[in-house]
């Protein structure tokens, strides 16, 4: 089954909050610095959110990986989930994408376990990859979830662990990840010039690995019995088609899939999460779809 939503975020915030996307970050992006300086930029950043009410932090090593584990309070669902961090593969952490990760604990009412997987380009594919299963294996029957790059690597390892997902989240997945793809016909993001784009997989995946192989570019997978998925993408961005053929697939192979597709919100406008109503709603509804078991 395959179904599909449309929202339109029309709030001043989340109108002020394109401006920034299109006036601030995408020209900031185009600009080739150091991948080395940007996550130092990041951290800074993230430091000055504030942090989640009645979520408990803690750091632990799983499968020889560290990890962020967000906690509420009072967990109802004793089923964790995997959540990886976006980042083109060359930045972030579960540090910076902390606010959403914590909403979603917090929505959820669960545990949630976050890899801090290794980053290209010192670390190219499949070093990320490796990671992140080795903590799916360890943890075992999950929940798992991701955004942009991170829902990438979260689609690839549901292809390979299908039977110990119950319930996966994607926000703006690429699914193929074939540097000699055009820019999509229509596509208007606020975020990715192309050649930032470029850049990203430029350092993630070395000149002697195939595009095509599946834990790569997860639209290329083989799908028995994929979990029940939601998926969140944003209008005109770059991976709005990926968001559609990779759900058109699942949905082929079995799975009962939810697309919401926003309008006027930028690339990963979850991360907004407490200071736009259109990040607001979109967490709520991850933390409905969660609870949601069976």
């Amino acid at each position: 089954m395959h179904e599909e939503v449309i929202y339109d975020a029309g709030h001043w915030r989340d109108r002020m909050a394109t401006l920034v996307a299109r006036g601030i970050v995408r020209p900031s992006l185009a600009v080739p610095t150091p991948w080395s300086i940007r996550r130092r930029f990041m951290d800074m950043a993230a430091r000055g959110r504030p942090r989640t009410p009645d979520v408990v932090v803690r750091e632990r090593t799983i499968a020889g990986i560290p990890c962020r584990v967000s906690q509420p309070s009072a967990p109802t669902d004793t089923r964790p989930m995997i959540w990886i961090h976006g980042g083109g593969f060359v930045m972030c952490s579960p540090d910076t994408h902390a606010p959403l990760i914590d909403a979603v604990t917090r929505q959820s009412n669960r545990t949630v376990v976050a890899p801090r997987y290794r980053l290209a380009p010192e670390h190219p594919f499949p070093a990320g990859w490796e990671d992140c299963r080795a903590v799916l294996d360890d943890l075992g029957d999950c929940d798992l979830g991701g955004d942009s790059a991170g829902a990438n690597i979260a689609l690839s390892l549901a292809a390979t662990r299908p039977a110990r997902i119950a319930q996966m989240v994607l926000l703006s997945p690429p699914v193929d990840l074939d540097p000699t793809r055009p820019v999509p016909e229509g596509s208007d993001d606020m975020i990715f010039p192309p050649s930032v784009l470029r850049r990203f997989l430029a350092a993630y995946l070395p000149p002697n690995v195939d595009p095509r192989d599946p834990r790569a570019s997860p639209i290329h997978a083989e799908w028995t019995d994929p979990p029940r998925t939601l998926i969140q993408i944003a209008e005109g961005e770059m991976m709005e088609g990926d968001a559609d053929a990779v759900a058109r697939r699942l949905a082929e192979a079995g799975a009962s899939v939810r697309v919401e597709r926003w309008r006027g919100v930028p690339h990963d406008w979850q991360m907004m999460v407490g200071l736009t109503p259109a990040a607001d709603a979109a967490i709520a509804s991850i933390g409905r779809f969660l609870r949601v078991t069976g």
